[in-house]
């Protein structure tokens, strides 16, 4: 029988998904050597990502003489750079996410029971999701790294180098460099598990509160919850605030790789070339999907605060008990969003459906207009 899932292990494994590409902060307890250590790895890790980028970028440069490859090239060019740029806004973002993950481990660890409880639940719920979505996204760098001998080519990528390529030992340090930086790739879309599981944990401490309001009798306990509230609500905006960009840049390289995927699967291809690009499009949505997901949870839960205050004893209290309710109920009138002004306007399942909708619609048009150009030509 396999052994229950722990809020701790879903930390671990989040962690451990995220080691690869250094998104995961160092604990505000590191050395100064760990520190530098650290800094150094992050450095060869953005050389190493970039180094693929601009060979993928010359491709574009034969696209009168080979436009199949340079149609091949653009969602791996969209992905590389998606990745570059949320590990680039990851780091940016360390300290932030520092105390925020240092705050999230530390209340898991006192956690009381009832507390402990709560954590669990979602655990049960949400874990297993993830966890997949992380595997395929391995799996996903792994089928293109062993695709080649099926292909025919000779690298995972359609990268093109101003040298020869075509003898060894070169071949092999490429193919290999490029698989490294599939690896590291799956690792920083990994990104969107730390993004969950923030906002997961916000929402779990909502429901927390809302729980101890229903059963609140008394002043003294109405001041905690009021204390409660403020803490929940400064660790949650907190967190919207540090992964909004991370997650405007998920949206934004999602979308480009759907659509440049579309090119692909439009033009004439081979049958399996078509199944890799369809399983990046699983791929590039399942990514969205896991932050809207959480963040309407969030939203959810923050507006319920004002429900569970309402559905407290409150009219068997005298006035004074009631008037202190006021400041909860007027806190929970502007629920808790994720929210990037001008593109973004609250992040949720809503707008997940308007997402596919949207991206859909570019594919067709995509699809017309190869079909046009193809009869254009007959």
């Amino acid at each position: 029988m396999l052994r229950k899932l722990t809020t701790e292990n879903v930390i671990a494994f989040t962690k451990l998904s995220l080691i690869i590409s250094l998104s995961w902060p160092l604990p505000a307890t590191a050395t100064k050597q760990q520190v530098v250590r650290f800094r150094v790895l992050r450095f060869l890790t953005y050389v190493n990502i970039w180094s693929l980028i601009v060979p993928l970028l010359m491709t574009l440069q034969d696209w009168n003489n080979r436009p199949d490859i340079c149609v091949k090239s653009i969602p791996l060019i969209a992905g590389s750079s998606q990745a570059f740029i949320e590990m680039w806004l990851c780091h940016g973002q360390h300290k932030h996410l520092q105390l925020l993950i240092g705050e999230m481990e530390s209340y898991c660890k006192h956690a009381t029971g009832y507390e402990k409880n709560i954590l669990q639940q979602y655990v049960d719920k949400y874990a297993i999701f993830y966890a997949a979505t992380a595997m395929w996204l391995y799996l996903t760098a792994f089928a293109v790294i062993c695709s080649p001998p099926f292909l025919s080519d000779p690298f995972p990528t359609y990268a093109k180098y101003p040298f020869n390529v075509n003898y060894q030992p070169l071949k092999t340090i490429i193919y290999v460099h490029q698989s490294s930086v599939g690896i590291q790739i799956s690792s920083i879309l990994c990104i969107t598990l730390l993004i969950a599981l923030l906002l997961w944990f916000a929402s779990a401490r909502f429901d927390m509160l809302c729980n101890e309001l229903r059963k609140i009798s008394n002043v003294y306990e109405l001041t905690q919850c009021i204390r409660k509230h403020q803490q929940v609500l400064r660790y949650a905006n907190d967190v919207t605030h540090t992964v909004r960009f991370l997650i405007l840049t998920i949206v934004g390289g999602s979308a480009a790789a759907v659509l440049f995927v579309g090119l692909v699967l439009v033009s004439q291809q081979p049958l399996i070339l078509k199944v890799q690009f369809c399983t990046l499009i699983f791929t590039c949505l399942s990514q969205v999907f896991m932050c809207c997901w959480p963040a309407n949870n969030l939203l959810i839960a923050s507006s319920n605060v004002a429900l569970a205050a309402y559905e407290s004893l409150w009219y068997s209290r005298n006035v004074y008990m009631q008037k202190n309710l006021l400041p909860i109920l007027l806190r929970c009138q502007k629920p808790v969003a994720v929210t990037v002004t001008c593109i973004i306007p609250i992040l949720s399942l809503n707008y997940f459906g308007s997402y596919i909708s949207t991206a859909f619609s570019y594919f067709t048009t995509l699809r017309v207009m190869f079909e046009e150009n193809g009869a254009n030509k007959v």
